[in-house]
Order: C-alpha cells, then structure tokens, then sequence
C-alpha cells in the first residue's frame, strides 16, 4: 500500500456511559520511520475535528516491519495490532502505549476452512471489536486485483489463534473457521472494517459492521455494511475519496475515514446513498499510515504542579515540597480521573524526612527515596495536594521532578510515565542549596516510654498535650514514638528513649546527653548484649552492653563502664562525675547524694566518633531498667 493511513477504532478503558461529545485520542502506526529493529512507529494523535491537532511520538519503534491493522479492545487500555510475521502468518499482539513496542501474542492467526477450503491467515488487513459482545474480528486479504474476495475471521485475544468454528458449521458437520466477504462493484479488497457503537452520527446505523471495498488507490472506493455472520455486503454509497485505507468510529459515533496516498484523517457523514466528507487531519510524522486505534471512553486532562517552600536553603535545612494533581477540565464531555499514581524520585541531596499532609482518599509511601502517591479519584475541575518534607543533604543546585506515572483513563495531552517534561503531567522544582553559615546549633529533647516488658507503647494518648519540642516539624515520621507516661508495676522492665534533633544553624559540638534515673528504677547493663557486632568502638572484649545510640549517621550499643572509651557511661551515686551533665560548672560534680545518671557522649569528644551532630540531624538514646 502506498502512503496509507488506517484508522481502527474500539473502547479502551472501563466502559461508560457516553456523555457528550469529546476529544479524541487515536494511536496510529506509520509503517516508515521506526527503529528498535523494525520500520513500524506508533504516534498519539488527539482526533477532534476542528485542527490543530496534537501529535506525539510514542517510543522509538514498535519493532515490527508489517503492521497493517489494529484495534483497541473494549473495557481495557490495550491497543491490539495485527503483523505479517516471519512464517508469512498473521500475528496478534499488543501494542505498549509509553513504550510504543509490540509484544506478539504466543500463536499465530493459522490456517482455517471454510467455502474455499483451507486458508493461510496471513495477511490481516482490518481489525476491530465488536463493542456490545468484545469479539475481536479480522479481515484477512487474500490476493491482489482480481483474486478472490478477503475473508472474515474471528480472533482469541489472548492466544492470538483464530477461533475454529466461529461461524458454526456447514451442512457436513465440518467447523467453519471463515466466511467471504461479498464482493460489490469488483472491489475484493476490504482494506478496514468498524463496528459503529450504539449511539451514532451523520447518517450511520448503530451496531453495524462497516467496511471499505476497494482495489487500491483507483475509484470508486465504496462503504459497505458488513453481516458478520454470514459476510454479505450492502453497499451504503461511494466515498468521495482516493485510497481509502480505513475507517473508525468516535464516542458519539462520528465516522471517519483515513486516505493512503495523502495521509489524511475526513469525517463522514451518510445521508442515503451520498456519502460527504470533511478534511480534518493531516498527522506530518513520518508516512504510509498503515493503522490506528481510537479509544471511545472520555478522556481526562491531568496536570501536576510540584513547589516548595524554600528554593534556596541552606545544607541540612528541611524543605517543604508540594504536588498538587488537578483535574483541569470543567466540561462533562471530558472524565473524573480515576487510579492514578504519581511518582517522585528524591535526587542525590535530598533525604525524605516526613509527610506533613496526605489527602482523604489517597495513600502515600516512600521507598529508598521514591515516594508514591496513589489517588482513587479526581474530580472534574478538583485537586488533590500532597505535601512531605525533605532535608537537603547535598550542596549546590539539586532538581526535583515527580510525574503522573498511571491512570484509569486516557490523558488528552500527556502520556503518564514517559519523563517528558514539556508534558503538563511532570514537573520539577531547582533548588539552589548553600553550605551553611550559621554557628548557632538548637538541640532539643523528646523522653518516651517505647516499651514495657518487651511490648511497644507506640499508640497515642489523646489526653496528652504535647510540648514544643513534640511538634517541631523536623522530626523524621519514625521519631517520637513511645508514651509520656505508662503504669508500670514492680520487676516491670521499661525501655526509655531520648531523642535529640539539632534544630539551629550550626553543628552541635561535644553533644552530652545526661539522664538523672529515679531511686526507683534499676539500670540493666546487659540490656543490648545481643547486639555486640555493633558494638561501640572502645568497648571492651566481653564488656556488657546497656545502651543504644544513633547518632544520625550510625546505630552503636555502648556499655555503661566508665573505664573504657567508648560513648556510654552509668555514673552510680557517691560517684564524681565530670562537668558535661552540668555545663555550668567547671569542676567536677558531687553526686553523692543524686541518684544514678546514664551519661552518653553523642559526639564522641572523648573517642573521637562523631565531631559533630550537623543541622537537622535526629537521633535517639536507648536503655532499659527494672522497677524496684
């Protein structure tokens, strides 16, 4: 075929109600202008009537050379194709609609009988789905010029088989697997075929099998309704056209007919036997179209913004970011946006650190740094926002792009995972971050109740005011968990934990962290002994491990010696301990008279672990003790 374009329509998506005229996505393969191995490319076209349309190169190649037909089936978003494969058969597959590559499915078309006895299927020149019953028709050309009328087949989506036996049997018994399609005024070859949905315009009959008759470019190029049957024709009238490759139908059952030679897109409209036809689409992306496929579900038209708070922060500042997913269109001919999924990859430089607002109706996770947000429904006109923080760890200009990665429906202007920019479904922020200057650090503290003879206390007590400390918006989502306060009973086994957050500019330096027990409390020194590979350094061979530290960056279990050099020490009563539990003072303090202390040296100014605790650095102190 020289320079065609075919146009095969069917419902893709879940089947609705048509509630107006709409705007129209098709996908059309060119059989020129592909790689990935083949000549074939698939584009995305928005079909309305009035142009400039839209167009979009989907992938770089469906990897075939023959793609002459297809069709997308009802009730899904898949886009079926039909290929000459290598065996000189017929091949069933499905074309990627991100990717734009065909995946055959595991059988060819065959061979079948019928009135001409055993044909090869080789040639599938037409597809379409029968929206009210979703079977998957294919007419199959069997010569050229004068040869012998094509045929009708029927199709297993899944195995990409002919069906045996779709047509019944003849009168021996036998399975027939096809029947002819009659010929009308010599033209054999029927280059496309559609089903026209139950709703129609422009002089079309609903539920009716059209087909175009031809024999090549030459006239007169005639519609026909199709018996699918039996395969008997009635000719509907000429179509004032060159080259007519195929023809589709839309939503509210406008009819369309694509021409070869030009590669043009025209509305038709029957009255009678005079067929009228309007020029509306001409696709300029490669050539010699040789199928498509319209979807017949209305489409919907997402856009995301994505902001944030701070464009230029300082190093391990926490930043704010906002995504806001809009369903932009008002009009009821367009669709609420159902199952989408929008994905945001955190680059290298920012850490996540929480969401601050999840929308009813939505959930929200984070992986590794990929956060995932998943949202049942938007409404026409409506949004959602999803607002998370994230500490920025890196120095220098970081971007942030997240993108509409799937939906239920289809997209009018953008195709969901396929890290376009330019398309309003993606979009990033820059930051410009700057090492910090500041040399104030502001170290707060959080004391919890995070476990009672083994059970963690992680639900929240409403009765509870929390503190300042409690809500400053820094603190990662797994931090403070724990009771303010528990009952507790005597041999009672209690876990404490302190977190610390570094809230200021500046690092905090020679960062000690004291905690004064009450006389009622034992301290237990082998609390952690199980976690000796991840001793801290200093501790001695065998040495018992009574307490937990992260320190941001490592988690380390320290003993509670005062003689060796690690971080941890438990300082008992009639003990003078040094001046870092009580910074103002200079000499060393009597505690005679206090009760126990566990002393952790987070920086490590002794061992040297850890200089410092930097900006937005979290952490937290562990140990356990027995109610006396």
């Amino acid at each position: 075929m020289v320079g065609s374009l075919t146009l095969l329509v069917a419902i893709i998506g879940v089947p609705r109600t048509a509630e107006a005229i709409e705007s129209q996505v098709c996908y059309i393969v060119a059989d020129t202008g592909g790689g990935n191995g083949g000549d074939d490319l698939l584009l995305k076209v928005d079909s309305e009537a009035t142009p400039p349309r839209n167009f979009v190169q989907v992938g770089t190649g469906t990897g075939t050379n023959s793609i002459e037909a297809a069709a997308a089936q009802p009730g899904t978003n898949l886009l079926f194709a039909a290929d000459q494969d290598g065996t000189n058969n017929g091949r069933l597959g499905i074309i990627d609609l991100t990717t734009g590559v065909f995946t055959a499915r595991p059988q060819v078309m065959g061979s079948g009988d019928g009135a001409r006895d055993t044909i090869t299927f080789r040639d599938p020149d037409g597809l379409t789905f029968d929206p009210a019953s979703g079977t998957l028709y294919a007419s199959i050309r069997i010569g050229d010029s004068s040869a012998p009328p094509d045929v009708l087949i029927q199709l297993d989506p899944v195995t990409g088989a002919h069906i045996p036996g779709a047509f019944g049997t003849d009168i021996n018994g036998n399975p027939i697997d096809y029947i002819e399609i009659e010929v009308q005024g010599g033209r054999n070859d029927i280059d496309g075929i559609a089903f026209a949905p139950s709703v129609v315009l422009g002089g079309a009959q609903p539920n009716t099998l059209y087909g175009v008759a031809n024999q090549g470019a030459g006239d007169p190029q005639i519609l026909v309704e199709i018996d699918p049957t039996t395969g008997n024709t009635t000719i509907v009238g000429n179509i004032p056209l060159p080259d007519v490759e195929d023809l589709a139908f839309d939503i509210p059952g406008q009819l369309y007919a694509s021409t070869g030679r030009d590669g043009k897109l025209f509305d038709l409209s029957i009255s009678g036997s005079t067929i009228s036809a309007e020029e509306g689409l001409t696709p300029g992306i490669g050539r010699d179209y040789e199928s498509s496929g319209c979807y017949l579900e209305p489409p919907v038209d997402l856009s995301l913004l994505k902001a944030a708070d701070n464009l230029t922060p300082n190093q391990n500042e926490v930043v704010e970011f906002t995504l806001t997913l809009a369903n932009d269109q008002t009009d009821f001919v367009y669709h609420d946006a159902n199952d989408v999924e929008v994905e945001d990859v955190l680059p290298t430089g920012l850490t996540f650190v929480a969401f601050t607002n999840i929308p009813s109706g939505s959930t929200a996770s984070e992986n590794n740094g990929t956060i995932t947000w998943s949202v049942d429904e938007v409404l026409l006109g409506q949004s959602q926002e999803l607002r998370f923080t994230a500490r920025a760890t890196g120095v220098g200009t970081i971007i942030n792009s997240a993108e509409v990665i799937d939906l239920r429906e289809f997209d009018l202007d953008s195709t969901p995972n396929n890290n376009r920019p330019s398309e309003d479904d993606q979009d990033s922020v820059t930051l410009t971050v700057t090492t910090a200057t500041g040399t104030n650090p502001e170290v707060i503290l959080v004391k919890r109740i995070t476990a009672i003879n083994g059970t963690p206390t992680v639900t929240v007590d409403p009765n509870t005011t929390p503190e300042l400390e409690d809500n400053d918006a820094e603190w990662p989502s797994n931090f403070l968990e724990g009771a303010v306060s528990a009952p507790v009973m005597p041999s009672d086994i209690v876990d404490y934990t302190i977190y610390f957050l570094n809230t200021g500019d500046g690092a905090a330096e020679n960062l000690t962290i004291c905690d004064i027990l009450q006389s009622e409390l034992t301290f237990i020194p082998d609390a952690y002994n199980a976690f000796s590979a991840d001793a801290d350094a200093g501790v001695g061979s065998g040495t018992d491990l009574g307490i937990r530290l992260d320190d941001g960056a490592t988690t380390k279990y320290l003993s509670a010696l005062s003689l060796d050099s690690d971080r941890g020490r438990f300082i008992e009563p009639a003990t003078n301990l040094d001046p870092e539990c009580d910074p103002t003072d200079t000499s060393p303090i009597d505690y005679s008279n206090a009760e126990n202390t566990v002393v952790v040296d987070v920086t490590g100014s002794d061992s040297g672990q850890n200089p410092n605790i930097a900006p937005g650095t979290a952490g937290l102190v562990r140990f356990r003790v027995r109610v006396d």
